[in-house]
C-alpha cells in the first residue's frame, strides 16, 4: 500500500463524496464474503494515512432476495445492518 490513494487498492466499487465511502460488490456465497477484504484493507488505508473511520456510523445494506446477508466487521466491530440509507 504504497499509493496514497484508496482507490488504488480496493476491489470493490468505490463511490467517495466529501467525508463519505461508500463500497459496493456483489456477495453470491460465503466465498465472496470471506474473499471481500476491502473493509480490512480500508481500515489499513486509514491506519496508514493517521485516519479512523467512526465505526458506530458505518453500516452495511444487503440488497436482492437471495442475498446470503454475511455478517461484515471493521476493526473487530459487527457493522449494523440497513434496509434503507438516506443520502443528502
Amino acid at each position: 500500500m504504497r499509493n496514497a490513494s484508496l482507490i488504488t487498492f480496493i476491489i470493490s466499487k468505490v463511490f467517495k463524496f466529501a467525508d463519505d465511502t461508500k463500497l459496493f460488490s456483489q456477495v453470491s456465497d460465503m466465498v465472496d464474503a470471506v474473499g471481500m477484504q476491502d473493509l480490512d484493507r480500508l481500515v489499513e488505508w486509514a491506519d496508514k494515512w493517521q485516519m479512523q473511520f467512526n465505526v458506530s456510523k458505518c453500516k452495511v445494506m444487503h440488497v436482492g432476495k437471495k442475498n446470503p446477508r454475511h455478517p461484515y466487521y471493521m476493526s473487530s466491530n459487527g457493522l449494523k445492518s440497513i434496509e434503507v440509507e438516506k443520502d443528502l
